[in-house]
């Protein structure tokens, strides 16, 4: 991948829920930081142009790169959790930041 500069990329935090199968008074069930593996990929042409983790915040990020459309996929397509992929656009002198929600499975 091309460096542009320290100031060109994305940053993103992943989430995920719901948390709790039914949620009670008092219980904290909301979405919470996800740690995982994630996939980016140019947007036109679906090269992959890193494999990345979140940390246990659920965030992580690149800079250095070059402007344009990106998606950020799941590592699986398979089963809970589960993720839709998210498309995002980097500019130069930016660093974008993106939101992505994964699905648990819990009902």
């Amino acid at each position: 991948m091309p460096l542009v500069d320290g100031s060109t990329g994305f940053h993103v935090v992943v989430t995920i829920g719901p948390t709790c199968p039914v949620e009670g008074p008092g219980q904290e069930c909301g979405d919470k930081p996800y740690e995982t593996d994630l996939i980016i990929v140019e947007k036109v042409s679906r090269k992959v142009v890193a494999r990345i983790r979140t940390d246990e915040n659920g965030r992580t990020g690149i800079t250095g790169m070059k402007p344009g459309a990106y998606s950020i996929l799941p590592p699986s397509t398979s089963g809970p959790p589960s993720a839709s992929p998210v498309d995002f656009t980097v500019r130069k002198g930016k660093i974008t930041e993106v939101k992505m929600s994964f699905d648990s499975g819990i009902r």
